[in-house]
């Protein structure tokens, strides 16, 4: 929590300050006889953007093992639904906080709210109400498929390898082979979908270089080195957690095997590095068409200081999370400040 106040403090307090404006503007343009299908589309979209937070963790408020542990138990269906809305609950009671201070804001900053007092409360309360419905549902979903692939499961034959096929093919490649069967299948067949994060992470670090070296104002170029630099950081530490917490979880399996768990690890985590690195190869080379608009020398500073964070980001997956979080952080800020002295 300090780490995130630290660095968007003032971005989080915006964002609290223009939580309802949406809902007041809403509300004065209902007043000005706009059509109604585009209210009913602001407030259910708006409302839907503020469901994210519940459909991002929701593998957090509802994990596998308690939904197998909750099956054996005697609740009926309508005790299941009271749950899902009391957990959906915790988030509606800081948001209402939330909205309070913003209608404070927008009471001062906004004259024409004053006209539409009684919409804007009725906008905000059928918002509540909404993004309740949408946490709910998205809750119920995340169960129903669940149960839904443990039935599947169930319904498989069991696939039995014999321990000379497994033999040979652990004879088989040798080191990369193991890398591809230990790691890289496992994280495209794992259900937190591993792989396509990465996918996703790295598409848009590429299009984060690509529109930082577009032509445009100042500022929205400092926005883009600050984005392309921390989606860098962020591609690269993630990887190496994964490939950290999937070596947990074989390392007292393979011990018992006869397996270079050293050179393995290694390379897993030599692996995570590629990604930024492929990235930041883009970059150089987008970075040469550019002919005498920039400074050379501040792009090799730049260039060298992401590999060597790559490198200590790799080097330290296995600290804590807040410890990790403050490296990032700490090496987000000095790109940054390179970075923004890249163009002429």
């Amino acid at each position: 929590m300090e780490v995130i106040l630290l660095a968007a403090g003032q971005a989080i307090l915006m964002a609290v300050a223009l939580l309802s404006w949406p809902l007041w503007l809403n509300a004065i343009w209902m007043a000005e006889h706009w059509p109604l299908q585009n209210v009913l589309g602001v407030l259910l979209a708006y409302s839907a953007i503020l469901t994210l937070p519940i459909f991002l963790l929701r593998k957090r408020l509802l994990p596998k093992d308690v939904l197998l542990w909750s099956r054996t138990l005697p609740v009926k269906p309508t005790e299941r639904w009271l749950a899902h809305v009391a957990v959906v609950r915790l988030f509606i009671f800081p948001l209402a906080i939330a909205y309070a201070l913003s209608t404070l804001a927008c009471w001062f900053e906004m004259p024409a709210s004053h006209q539409v007092a009684v919409s804007g409360v009725a906008m905000m309360l059928i918002s509540l109400a909404l993004i309740l419905l949408f946490g709910t549902l998205v809750l119920h979903l995340r169960q129903q498929c669940l149960e839904w692939r443990l039935m599947r499961a169930t319904l498989r034959k069991p696939h039995v390898i014999s321990m000379l096929s497994y033999q040979q093919q652990s004879q088989g490649p040798g080191l990369l082979h193991q890398w591809y069967k230990l790691f890289w299948l496992p994280f495209w067949r794992l259900e937190n979908g591993i792989g396509i994060k990465q996918c996703m992470l790295f598409i848009s670090a590429a299009t984060m270089f690509w529109l930082w070296l577009q032509p445009g104002p100042p500022f929205v170029r400092f926005l883009f080195c600050i984005s392309a630099s921390s989606l860098t950081l962020i591609l690269t530490d993630q990887g190496s957690k994964a490939v950290q917490e999937q070596m947990q979880r074989l390392r007292p399996h393979l011990r018992a095997l006869p397996f270079a768990l050293l050179p393995l690890e290694v390379l897993s985590k030599f692996m995570c590095i590629i990604p930024a690195n492929v990235v930041l190869a883009l970059f150089a080379i987008l970075l040469s068409g550019k002919g005498d608009s920039f400074h050379a020398g501040v792009a090799h500073w730049y260039i060298g200081a992401q590999l060597i964070a790559q490198v200590i980001i790799v080097s330290l997956s296995h600290l804590s999370s807040a410890v990790r979080a403050r490296i990032i952080i700490l090496f987000m800020v000095i790109l940054t400040a390179i970075g923004s002295e890249l163009w002429n």
